[in-house]
């Protein structure tokens, strides 16, 4: 079975561009994680939203000195979760917060 894969027109190239992108997107780790040690927050790893809004924080329980810590978003998920609630989660514990952003960072501190 020979395929061809030639795209025939530019409507056909802009919507694959746009599926690979959607699967970028939802591959990525698109959420930086910060813990707060000796008055500094350090970087402890990156991760990614669910589907259902949520960051688990949990898989970071290892290298955390203190509870506090710090969610920073990309540019792509700011724009994508604007107006909308998202849930950060570690263990048993949630948060629930409103995403307003008005700029290109946006970071969460919060306690859990």
């Amino acid at each position: 079975m020979d395929y061809d894969y030639r795209i025939t027109s530019k409507k056909n190239l802009i919507e694959v561009k746009n599926v690979f992108e959607k699967r970028r997107f939802c591959f990525t780790k698109n959420v930086t994680v910060y813990n707060y040690k000796d008055d500094k927050h350090v970087k402890v790893g990156k991760t990614r939203m669910n589907r259902n809004n949520t960051i688990n924080l949990t898989r970071f329980s290892l290298f955390e000195t203190t509870n506090k810590y710090k969610v920073e978003f990309s540019k792509g998920l700011i724009n994508k979760m604007q107006g909308k609630m998202i849930t950060i989660r570690k263990g048993n514990n949630k948060v629930k917060i409103l995403v307003n952003a008005r700029g290109e960072k946006y970071s969460v501190e919060t306690r859990l």
